[in-house]
């Protein structure tokens, strides 16, 4: 398991560190809406309790946690780039 989530972030980081300056940056704010609507349907699937509902939480949550990793290492690109690092 550890080595498949290295392997998956090594994957991610090539790819973002491929792609022009920013490309990925615009994803924040869609990310963020999709925590907070997988926050939404954990908390529903608590009363529910439904196995289909929970395997596609952790399905999304996988996306969007895999899509969050090409955002920050675009930032992080980006801050270099532009000598904003601290």
């Amino acid at each position: 398991m550890l080595v498949s989530s290295i392997v998956l972030f090594a994957v991610l980081a090539k790819i973002a560190s491929r792609k022009e300056l920013g490309y990925y940056i615009e994803l924040g704010n869609i990310l963020f809406e999709g925590i907070i609507g997988i926050l939404i349907a954990s908390i529903i699937n608590i009363f529910i309790g439904e196995a289909m509902l929970s395997l596609l939480i952790s399905i999304v949550g996988i996306v969007i946690f895999s899509a969050y990793a090409l955002y920050d290492i675009s930032l992080i690109k980006s801050e270099i780039q532009n000598d904003e690092m601290i």
